[in-house]
């Protein structure tokens, strides 16, 4: 896809790839949201993580584009961002996965679904 904002940069933080991509798109305050994490896939803060992040992402930009009166340029630029996002453009890399497997929030998901899975097998 030939798109508007630059490129990832080597060993770039998704969280920060897409926050300075909605920089450049000038929607500061979904950008800022970007920096905090809330739609990132590993490590968003449990208060607001859903499993409805991207989601909400396409939410949060799709308000913001609205919000800009008759500026069509912004509005599409807007939507080519949210065709990325659809398309994985700004989903957790591998590296972020297996740090967050590493993280103690990781870890307890992972003991809690695999404590799961022992109890199935017991069973049968």
């Amino acid at each position: 896809m030939n798109v508007w904002w630059k490129p990832r940069i080597s060993r770039e933080a998704t969280s920060d790839y897409l926050a300075r991509a909605l920089v450049e798109l000038g929607a500061y305050p979904v950008a800022q949201k970007a920096r905090w994490k809330h739609y990132d896939d590993y490590f968003c803060p449990e208060s607001i993580d859903d499993g409805m992040n991207m989601q909400r992402l396409v939410r949060d930009i799709a308000d913001w584009a609205y919000q800009q009166p008759d500026d069509v340029k912004t509005r599409r630029w807007a939507g080519m961002l949210i065709e990325a996002v659809k398309n994985g453009e700004f989903d957790g890399t591998t590296e972020e996965a297996l740090a967050w497997q590493q993280s103690p929030q990781g870890k307890a998901i992972i003991n809690e679904l695999m404590g799961d899975v022992l109890k199935r097998q017991r069973r049968q």
